[in-house]
Order: structure tokens, then C-alpha cells, then sequence
């Protein structure tokens, strides 16, 4: 089975991303900058080419853009899908919450 990385802070869009993709992924799930930092080879490990990262999680560390280049960085070729409440330009596909299960589905597939 693939494996999707989920990094979103918000507990209900979570637990209904993990519900929608848990059909055809194994979602492994972050909440934060640094839980996702912890994360990075865990994924190397598991060939994860796809993660959808939340646009507007924001840390003192870092943020949802500063996740994807890392993830870039470290994991050549993995997908990066944006999905933000405010408009984004650093996904390799970017979406607007509340995005359509459709368009979600279709973005991780690729």
C-alpha cells in the first residue's frame, strides 16, 4: 500500500483526511512542524512519494512551506499537495479548504 503523508493541525479535517485516503493509503499523520520534521525518515523508509501538508500551519520554526522543501530535499520526486484556507503557490498541486473530496482524491493520486 502507498503511503501519504498528512501534516495538518486541525483535529477534525485530521481525523476526516485520514477517512477519506485510509482506503487506498497508509496515512501517516503530523501535527506540527516539528512532529513532521521527526517524521522525514520515517518516509524515506517507506518510499512516501505523495504528502498533503496544511498551507497555513504556522510554527516558530517553520511552516507548511518550509515542511515541503524539506520533504523535497530529503525525499526526491515525492508530490507535494498544498491544501490552505488561503491561497498558495508552493505546492505541486495547491487547493483551497474546503476543497471537494473529488479534487482532494484526485490531487494525491496525481
Amino acid at each position: 500500500m502507498d503511503v501519504l503523508f498528512l501534516v495538518e493541525d486541525e483535529s477534525a479535517l485530521r481525523h476526516f483526511f485520514g477517512e477519506v485516503f485510509s482506503p487506498q493509503y497508509e496515512v501517516l499523520m503530523a501535527v506540527s512542524f516539528p512532529e513532521a520534521m521527526e517524521k522525514i525518515q520515517q518516509l524515506k523508509e517507506r518510499n512516501c512519494r505523495v504528502a498533503m501538508v496544511d498551507g497555513s500551519l504556522g510554527h516558530h520554526k517553520g511552516d507548511g512551506k518550509d515542511i515541503a522543501e524539506r520533504l523535497r530535499n530529503e525525499i526526491p520526486g515525492i508530490r507535494i499537495v498544498a491544501c490552505s484556507a488561503e491561497e498558495q503557490d508552493w505546492g505541486d498541486i495547491n487547493l483551497l479548504k474546503p476543497a471537494p473530496i473529488a479534487d482532494l482524491l484526485e490531487a494525491v493520486r496525481g
